[in-house]
């Protein structure tokens, strides 16, 4: 990202803690001040920190964009085990349509209802969004299985 002319912070409950303990740094304090890749676990969404951030109008305006990978999370967690990816749609409900594209990718997520569910979790619309849909069909790799004994 650097070559790119991009800096870039991660914020996840370890980055975060880490901060604070040993620096007494307070990372959404700094990711208001100069990056511009904010790379930030999905426990982040429920912070109280991250909400402050969202309420300083100059880094909400700075957000152009989201992304969130494994979305298909939302249908084995998101209902009971983990409420962090649930946060993903009220986060979506609250930002502003002209600067709030998202990008969500999968390798996992199966046709039909998890698909369905991932879309009403967070008020995705058929024809309000683009699907990239690609196989994980690999042929040109080859996988050796090698049985082994513990001792």
């Amino acid at each position: 990202m650097s070559a790119a002319g991009l800096r870039n912070l991660a914020i996840n409950s370890y980055s975060w803690e880490e901060a604070s303990r040993l620096r007494n740094e307070e990372l959404w304090l700094t990711a208001r001040k100069f990056p511009n890749v904010i790379i930030a676990g999905p426990e982040q969404l429920r912070a109280k920190e991250f909400e402050k951030a969202l309420a300083d109008g100059q880094f909400y305006d700075w957000i152009s964009g989201l992304g969130f990978d494994e979305v298909h999370l939302l249908n084995s967690w998101g209902s009971s085990f983990r409420k962090d990816f649930q946060q993903m749609g009220f986060l979506k409900a609250r930002m502003r349509e002209d600067h709030n594209p998202w990008i969500l990718t999968t390798a996992t997520c199966q046709a039909g209802r998890p698909f369905q569910n991932i879309c009403d979790l967070l008020g995705l619309r058929t024809g309000h969004f683009h699907l990239i849909h690609r196989s994980n069909r690999r042929p040109e790799r080859l996988f050796f299985f090698v049985w082994a004994e513990s001792y």
